[in-house]
């Protein structure tokens, strides 16, 4: 589970960075815990623009990802390109 978590929460960071910005004021990532009497819910949320309806039959396959490629990223970066790079 902690693996689980630490991904979910870092994709949401990145997710939350690359569509405001680094110098923007972010919005938080929340996590919300509910227990019920015999389960309990996670909820993660952010405001990092979603997964679009062209990836969602794609969701749960293992090496689906909307990060995009990093590579890429540094060389727009190295070009002046001053989107964050984060890794997915």
């Amino acid at each position: 589970l902690h693996y689980i978590f630490f991904e979910l929460i870092k994709n949401s960071m990145r997710a939350v960075v690359e569509r405001h910005g680094p110098d923007a004021a972010l919005p938080p990532v929340e996590v919300v815990f509910a227990e019920g009497i015999e389960d309990i819910a996670i909820k993660i949320s952010d405001k990092g623009g979603g997964i679009p309806r062209s990836g969602m039959d794609r969701l749960w396959s293992y090496s689906f990802t909307t990060a995009g490629g990093t590579a890429e990223k540094i060389e727009r970066n190295k070009a002046g390109d001053k989107r964050p790079v984060m890794a997915g």
